[in-house]
């Protein structure tokens, strides 16, 4: 009950600060979109504990639901002030773990947000230095070569789209799935193949219509990107 009520309370305070940076609420999620990403701050309260995910959804892949693929828990970050909140925290530890939340959002979140604010920013750091990455997208190395794909699906880039393929066929052969899934990507991979023999075909058409499912499947409606947000958070 008391975790419960800590939560409301938050809740309250997180919609306060948040709120005029542009970001909107759905379940214990706050996220923002721009540019076909959404940049999400998630909530989740296991066995009478509370922790906080800093996590992307890049909206161009298709999922059935909001996920937690490119992101990590602020309690794992290296250094980081952010640990879980046990429900019998103090009043004053409460407080004090909600001031940690707020300065590392401002300090470390959402610059790395504004960094990575569009798919080919995206695209960069994804292929920057793997312990970085690995320190904000606690992701392995199958999920990261499909971000690759549809990104460079997505910007219309074919060369290094084939390329990353064909990357991407090792790393699903090398990943810990049963064979169901392993089918279902591989067959995947094999129909964007499929597209790049047309010369019809374009790839950032067909990434918006993945958009519109994603936006419906993670966030229940159409939503339009902005283009202020992030930047807008005071210091």
């Amino acid at each position: 009950m008391k975790l419960q009520l800590m939560l409301n309370n938050m809740k309250k305070k997180l919609k306060q600060t948040l709120s005029p940076m542009g970001f909107r609420n759905a379940g214990n999620c706050y996220y923002y979109i721009k540019n076909d990403i959404a940049f999400c701050l998630s909530f989740d309260q296991p066995s009478g504990i509370l922790y906080c995910t800093v996590h992307i959804i890049p909206l161009y892949i298709p999922c059935e639901r909001r996920h937690y693929t490119y992101g990590n828990r602020l309690n794992s970050f290296s250094n980081s002030s952010v640990g879980v909140l046990m429900k019998s925290a103090p009043d004053k530890e409460v407080d004090t773990w909600f001031e940690n939340l707020l300065y590392t959002l401002r300090e470390s979140i959402f610059p790395f947000f504004q960094s990575i604010s569009s798919p080919l920013q995206l695209l960069h750091f994804v292929n920057s230095d793997p312990a970085v990455v690995n320190q904000f997208f606690h992701s392995p190395p199958d999920q990261l070569d499909r971000l690759r794909v549809f990104t460079y699906l997505y910007l219309n880039d074919y060369e290094n789209l084939k390329c990353a393929i064909k990357h991407a066929y090792v790393s699903i052969s090398r990943a810990n799935y049963v064979d169901e899934v392993k089918n279902e990507r591989n067959s995947e991979l094999s129909r964007i193949e499929s597209y790049l023999s047309d010369s019809s075909f374009c790839g950032s058409q067909f990434c918006a219509e993945i958009v519109k499912r994603s936006l419906q499947c993670c966030f229940g409606q159409g939503i339009c990107n902005t283009e202020d947000g992030f930047e807008t958070a005071e210091k």
